[in-house]
């Protein structure tokens, strides 16, 4: 199944910046969009097509990372993003 443009930017987005959180792809992609669940949606796609990794930070908090997948779609090469330390997240 051939990503959607969007799905495809988002995926470079994660590649960039190594980990991407809801509320900052909700403010980078969705152009204003308040419904947060509309990222949400699409994340859960990405997730469940293997093209990212979820881990939660919070109630209804999560970040992503990219997989082998995502990471080969977006770069051209299969190295994913490495997890994110305490050392990466803000407290």
């Amino acid at each position: 199944m051939e990503l959607a443009p969007r799905q495809k930017r988002i995926l470079a987005f994660i590649a960039r910046y190594r980990a991407a959180t809801d509320e900052l792809l909700r403010r980078t992609f969705a152009g204003g969009h308040r419904d947060v669940k509309f990222i949400r949606r699409t994340m859960i796609r990405l997730v469940r097509k293997g093209y990212v990794r979820e881990f939660k930070i919070g109630k209804g908090e999560w970040y992503y990372l990219l997989t082998h997948r995502g990471a080969k779609t977006v770069r051209k090469t299969d190295q994913p993003s490495r997890q994110l330390t305490e050392q990466s997240l803000p407290t």
